[in-house]
């Protein structure tokens, strides 16, 4: 969100997490330009590799935008004279200039683009109303537990400090293997 309120400057009134904010045309139709940033979910999970304790992930997140224009419909996809009214095809390009291969300082892979859609094109008593969501893929790696194993974290920067810090179940880490004894006959 960061990077696209940055980026986006005056383009857009606002940048958020999308919590429901296009259900209600009405009252969003007073902050537009704007665009809304949801994760869509994981999308697939595969083997890393034949030992099958790693596993590419693959998400989905999606950036949703929305315009309106008190012109005529085509304003509110290209643009119309106010400043306020940028339009829906020019915020697709900067949203995708903007997120294209960004990891955000995550420990992913960068964003791919994805799929542009339209959510919707309506009225709203005479401004012509638009949303649309473009979708970017990233894949990150996910470790499992060894077969009956709970979490053993080490240190403060382990990623299994979480149930630590919430008294979950642990396992003392295994021991560290210093040496191994091999007899030839």
């Amino acid at each position: 969100m960061a990077r696209l309120k940055d980026g986006l400057g005056r383009m857009v009134s606002s940048v958020g997490s999308y919590g429901g904010e296009l259900e209600d045309v009405g009252a969003i139709a007073r902050v537009l330009p704007a665009c809304w940033v949801t994760f869509l979910g994981v999308q697939q999970t595969r083997p890393l590799s034949t030992h099958k304790q790693l596993f590419y992930t693959t998400g989905r997140f999606s950036v949703l935008l929305a315009a309106c224009s008190v012109c005529k419909e085509a304003a509110q996809r290209k643009g119309g004279p106010a400043r306020d009214e940028v339009g829906c095809n020019r915020l697709i390009q900067a949203v995708r200039r903007l997120m294209s291969r960004q990891d955000m300082g995550l420990h992913i892979e960068p964003l791919l683009p994805g799929r542009v859609r339209s959510l919707f094109s309506t009225r709203l008593n005479s401004d012509a109303l638009a949303a649309y969501a473009c979708e970017f893929d990233t894949v990150w790696v996910e470790e499992a537990l060894d077969n009956g194993r709970w979490p053993a974290p080490e240190g403060d920067n382990d990623p299994d400090r979480l149930f630590a810090d919430y008294q979950g179940r642990l396992d003392t880490p295994w021991p560290m293997h210093e040496r191994t004894g091999l007899a030839y006959h």
